[in-house]
């Protein structure tokens, strides 16, 4: 992760002591041990602390007076090397159901006052130290150069460094530190930095600055602890950062192993819905509690209960161990999910490019009339919650409002009342394409792709005909999931199973004319068939006829045209990304692979030449689809390059774009022909 500049900075450290140590349980908050670091002597020890301490000096600003009466006398001076930093966390440090459990007490005696000061800051400083397994941190000696001290709980060790090359200003130091011990982005969130800039140095007021990762601005944030020069002090012993690194946010120690705490915990989940926590318990424990799945897990939460509560949050973090920043990071970055409740039904009105042009403001303003109102809020009732979305990808029949899961098309702003009467009434629909194959996902050799093909060329050649009804968004939001659920009614109540087969396809494109069915292999198209058509066209099917009332008639030479081919719409088409549209279920793998999916994939592989692919991309010319149009190859050659120089592990990720005009809408391929989308990843 890190750069070249903080691989420099890191290579020019020079390490004058490591000591090792196990990260241990804590018992009823307590460690039982500090960690003392002496960087004049370049020493580090482990200092016990008894029951009867423990009684005697109670909680961190008691153990800090306690470990610095240790190490000064009548004649010690705030700038001698004896006068110790402490930092440290009480007994409750790091139990996260209490206020103020994450403090940190700082003590030393002051340039200002000439006397014992303390002074307390926010962060993960102390619970952090609490987690490694310490409670307190005593810093003496004075260093002969600009040191750090670096406490690892993951790696279980305490080192002294030099730091010539990094910064003393404190929020470049601590971007660069936590950059430098960081394993990863994510991991920067478990690195604490304490320093104290160059102006500490020349005064005796001067403050610690203590760091934390803030996720939304990708930068350290600082809090300050100083009252009386804890940051002179600091700096005059020729310290230039505290580092200390562990692993994720959670509480140091379980709220059961309190006495005082057992009294309040029935009381803060009684406040609680029991059930509540039952079924966000059983939606967890779903996922097996895996923290790369809590995605999934909110999804279902925010499904189950229309929006992600607190209690949510909190049972989240303590059964995947996923920091509560990070878990509201993602349940305020992603639109699907909100921390309030939202309606039983979601009105969405897109203002996507083509829907604004075409009036969708005033929709917009109709419905915040009638359900009143305004965007972004939920009625009283908490029956709708009413959304302005960027683009609901049916452009080609803009204006375009989506109730619930059912969209609809040229929208007018008159319709709004009878939108919501009508979705309220609508059953609801099974979103995805009805399966035509009924076995499970398992791993092939390419051996076996040729046994597909011959495998779904045998089952097509088996049918009359295959009804290929058009499911993308467009056709959907004309009833297509109607038209497809009433053919295979309609075909089974007369008997025609083993004759017809019924498949739902991608987008054709031609949403305008939606809902579509395209006969294969004859290539009969019919556009906007109604529930009252399908024994119609059923039957004519049976007899080998064709319904001329629902194909399409040419709007300039008023000639009907029965093949799709034949339409000057398609006609002209030369398909590439989009080959496959209309002709396979784009959630039947063996349909994609039937029609010579993967089988690049499978020579791209089998000739063990990466740089040979990257070089014929190049060659080819080929373009990404966004604005920029950035060559595809020389992206793969820069990314395959860093990947070998940096030796990490590299992800391709599918940044599907929408709603940005000259951009290509990716949405119709991974709607029409995902496999593909996967295939070229």
């Amino acid at each position: 992760m890190p750069d070249k500049r903080i691989l420099k900075m890191k290579e020019a450290h020079e390490v004058l002591c490591e000591f090792s140590f196990d990260v241990i349980p804590l018992e009823k908050g307590y460690a039982s041990r500090a960690l003392r670091v002496d960087i004049g002597e370049n020493k580090v020890s482990i200092l016990p602390i008894s029951d009867e301490m423990k009684k005697m000096w109670t909680g961190g600003k008691g153990f800090d007076l306690w470990l610095t009466f240790q190490e000064i006398s009548k004649d010690t001076k705030w700038d001698s090397p004896e006068n110790p930093l402490c930092f440290s966390s009480g007994p409750l440090g790091g139990a996260t159901s209490f206020p103020g459990s994450g403090k940190t007490i700082v003590t030393a005696l002051s340039p200002l006052t000439k006397s014992m000061m303390d002074c307390n800051v926010g962060g993960y400083f102390g619970p952090y130290l609490k987690f490694a397994g310490f409670d307190a941190l005593m810093v003496t000696g004075k260093a002969d150069r600009e040191v750090i001290v670096l406490i690892d709980a993951v790696a279980g060790k305490v080192t002294i460094e030099t730091a010539p090359m990094e910064s003393v200003d404190s929020h470049l130091l601590a971007e660069e530190l936590s950059m430098m011990y960081a394993a990863d982005e994510l991991d920067l969130r478990n690195i604490a930095c304490v320093s104290a800039g160059r102006g500490a140095e020349h005064t005796h007021m001067g403050v610690l600055n203590f760091s934390f990762w803030d996720w939304r601005r990708n930068v350290p944030r600082i809090k300050q602890a100083g009252r009386g020069g804890t940051g002179t002090v600091f700096r005059d012993k020729k310290l230039k950062a505290l580092v200390l690194k562990n692993r994720q946010i959670n509480p140091a120690w379980r709220i059961e192993e309190n006495k005082v705490a057992e009294q309040i915990k029935p009381k803060i989940l009684s406040l609680q819905c029991a059930g509540e926590i039952k079924e966000i318990h059983s939606i967890i424990n779903n996922w097996k509690c895996d923290p790369e799945y809590v995605i999934e897990m909110m999804q279902d939460i925010q499904e189950r209960f229309r929006h992600i509560s607190k209690t949510a949050i909190d049972e989240l973090c303590s059964k995947t161990g996923k920091p509560k920043a990070h878990l509201y990071h993602i349940a305020t970055f992603y639109k699907a999910f909100s921390l309030a409740p939202k309606g039983e039904t979601i009105v969405q009105v897109c203002m996507g490019t083509a829907c604004h042009v075409k009036g969708s403001a005033k929709i917009l303003d109709s419905f915040e009339r009638v359900l009143g109102v305004k965007t972004g809020q939920t009625t009283e009732d908490n029956k709708y919650s009413l959304e302005a979305v960027a683009c609901l990808g049916a452009c080609s029949i803009a204006p375009v409002v989506k109730i619930g899961d059912e969209v609809f098309g040229n929208v007018k702003a008159k319709d709004t009342e009878k939108l919501l009467e009508t979705a309220g009434k609508t059953e609801k629909k099974k979103k995805t394409a009805e399966k035509t194959t009924s076995k499970k996902s398992a791993r092939i050799s390419s051996d076996d792709l040729e046994k597909i093909v011959s495998s779904e060329k045998e089952i097509a050649a088996g049918y009359k005909s295959m009804l290929m009804v058009c499911t993308g968004t467009g056709c959907v939001s004309a009833k297509g999931f109607d038209i497809r659920d009433s053919l295979i009614s309609v075909i089974r109540e007369k008997g025609l199973e083993k004759d017809f087969l019924v498949v739902g396809t991608g987008c054709n494109g031609f949403c305008a004319m939606g809902p579509i069915v395209v006969v294969q292999p004859s290539g009969t198209f019919y556009q906007k068939v109604q529930k009252n058509d399908i024994a119609e066209l059923v039957d004519s099917l049976a007899e080998g006829k064709v319904v001329e009332r629902l194909l399409h008639t040419d709007p300039v030479s008023g000639a009907v045209n029965e093949k799709m081919d034949d339409i000057t719409f398609f006609s002209k088409q030369q398909l590439i990304a989009l080959r496959n549209k209309g002709l396979i279920d784009p959630e039947n793998i063996d349909h994609y692979i039937a029609r010579g999916g993967y089988a690049s994939l499978r020579n791209v592989i089998g000739s063990g030449d990466p740089e040979g692919v990257i070089r014929e991309v190049i060659v080819s010319g080929i373009r990404g689809r966004g604005g920029g149009g950035f060559p595809a190859g020389v992206k793969w050659e820069s990314g395959r390059k860093a990947a070998l120089e940096r030796g990490e592990e590299i992800f391709v990720v599918c940044n599907a774009d929408e709603g940005d005009p000259g951009a290509f809408m990716d949405r119709s391929i991974i709607e029409t022909d995902p496999h593909s989308v996967i295939e070229g990843m």
